[in-house]
């Protein structure tokens, strides 16, 4: 401890052990690494969020738009090609993924409130992660039992989602399974991880996530999603304009 002229204390900063880094050098040297690992962690929580939805959907519009207007692809093409088609679904799917998040929120709300009632005093994560375990069972017994009672309900939803990504046509729906390949496999995966047609967003506790349903979130990544917006909207709006051109030319 040093005491100046002025009568002011000045306390000394001890310096960090020999062989170890002190408190900020660590956080510098972890930072970059820590942001990449829990944005990571957060995007498997919450997949896309409902601004980066609507974004992609404006994206895929234009660009349909433009493939019309230009004469690039025929315009029955857009609707029948089955890549083209199982687009147009997922991407209804997801705008309207704030009722498909109805049953699983119901029920995990209401398992939640009964999980504190009985594991009063344990952290949140906890709490959360048996509620979590108790709604996907009750899901899956509910799914079990509808297939002991309804017949032919596991051809209709492996028909589904087979159609949904890119598989059938519309006169074999619910009774085409569809050809289950590692590559349609991971692409309803994928859907089911990122676009959160069934589970909604979760937040670092594992718990509804408290972002607004219908606007920007907070925070980085609510800066991202406006800056990503305008992009996407200023790139559809350049992108509709040179195939209306087009269109207008030939």
């Amino acid at each position: 401890m040093e005491t100046s002229s002025e009568g002011s204390t000045d306390l000394a900063v001890p310096a960090a052990p020999p062989g170890r880094r002190g408190p900020q050098l660590q956080a510098r040297a972890g930072g970059p690494v820590k942001r990449i690992s829990d944005g990571a962690a957060g995007f498997a929580l919450s997949g896309l969020s409902t601004m980066e939805v609507i974004s992609l959907a404006v994206a895929y519009i234009s660009v349909m738009g433009f493939l019309w207007m230009s004469g690039t692809v025929r315009p029955e093409r857009l609707v029948t090609n089955a890549g083209f088609r199982s687009a147009w679904f997922i991407v209804a799917l997801a705008l309207l993924r704030p009722v498909t998040w109805i049953p699983y929120a119901l029920l995990f709300v209401a398992f939640r409130q009964l999980i504190e009632a009985v594991l009063d005093g344990s952290r949140p994560p906890i709490r959360n992660a048996v509620a979590h375990l108790l709604t996907i069972g009750s899901l899956a017994g509910a799914l079990w039992l509808l297939t002991l009672v309804v017949e032919g309900v596991v051809s209709a939803v492996l028909s589904g989602l087979a159609f949904l990504t890119g598989s059938g046509s519309l006169s074999t729906l619910g009774e085409f399974r569809g050809d289950w390949s590692l590559a349609r496999a991971a692409g309803v995966f994928a859907i089911v991880l990122v676009v959160r047609l069934v589970v909604p967003p979760l937040d670092r506790d594992l718990g509804l996530s408290r972002d607004p349903v219908l606007w920007f979130g907070s925070g980085s990544r609510g800066r991202f999603d406006r800056i990503a917006f305008l992009a996407v909207l200023a790139g559809s709006l350049l992108l509709v304009g040179i195939g209306a051109f087009l269109a207008g030319s030939g």
